[in-house]
């Protein structure tokens, strides 16, 4: 019935309640609803026990503890983000060569170092036939 109610009702969440702090759902809820029928709709929330709600000081102090340590592993992962995020930010910056333009490259040093050879080694060899006696 309660649930039936607040479906008829839904329509009204849209509009401005006239409260301007208190515009969320529940408050709407609440609004719409009667009081019998909001109770209903909210008795299955858990309510906190009072000893729940204040800690001892050792119960505070280990939960700050755990709070610190919590963020000091969260500040170092952080840096650990920061830090592989520098370095593909690095590695994207990069231009890499294309590898076809750096075959072609090797490709040309090597066709120097045989010409180079070649200027050398055939009037070399030319010149040491030359020199061998016909009568051998």
């Amino acid at each position: 019935m309660a649930l039936r109610s607040a479906l008829r009702k839904m329509p009204a969440l849209g509009r401005s309640l006239g409260m301007a702090p208190r515009t969320g759902l529940v408050h709407a809820l609440s609004l719409s609803l009667s009081p019998p029928a909001c109770s209903r709709l909210m008795s299955h929330v858990p309510q906190p026990q009072e000893e729940e709600l204040f800690y001892s000081d050792e119960a505070r102090a280990k939960r700050r503890e755990e709070f610190n340590r919590t963020e000091a592993s969260f500040e170092q992962s952080m840096k650990d983000i920061q830090k592989d995020l520098d370095f593909l930010k690095e590695l994207h910056s990069r231009e890499w060569p294309d590898p076809e333009e750096n075959f072609r490259k090797e490709l040309r040093k090597f066709e120097k170092k045989c010409d180079i050879a070649l200027l050398v080694l055939v009037p070399t060899t030319a010149v040491l036939f030359m020199s061998i006696p016909y009568y051998l």
